[in-house]
């Protein structure tokens, strides 16, 4: 949560030049099309990540398994998270800005 706050709080200078509502809209819309790689990389690294620690684990450790697992499973819902705000920043910047 801490994270997200300074996140929202380095963007503010971004967002304060915008001189219109939706010009703001659409630099947050912007903003997300540049950090959506990224973050996508990331969440791919982790699903990829869990899968060799689920398959290493599968007949030794079954915590570990389980584990790995429950990191896939973080990464298919980030994944989620991530396209639907995609989806949420394009929408608005195409309602706000006309």
């Amino acid at each position: 949560m801490k994270t997200l706050f300074v996140a929202l709080l380095l963007l503010v200078p971004y967002i304060s030049f915008a001189q219109s509502f939706g010009k703001a809209v659409l630099s947050f819309a912007n903003v997300v099309d540049l950090l959506f790689p990224v973050a996508m990389a990331f969440a791919f690294g982790f699903f990829i990540w869990g899968l060799i620690e689920y398959i290493l684990n599968w007949e030794r450790n079954k915590e570990k398994a389980g584990m790995g697992r429950s990191i896939m499973i973080g990464a298919t819902v980030s994944v989620v998270g991530f396209i639907l705000l995609l989806l949420l920043a394009r929408w608005t910047a195409g309602v706000f800005v006309m």
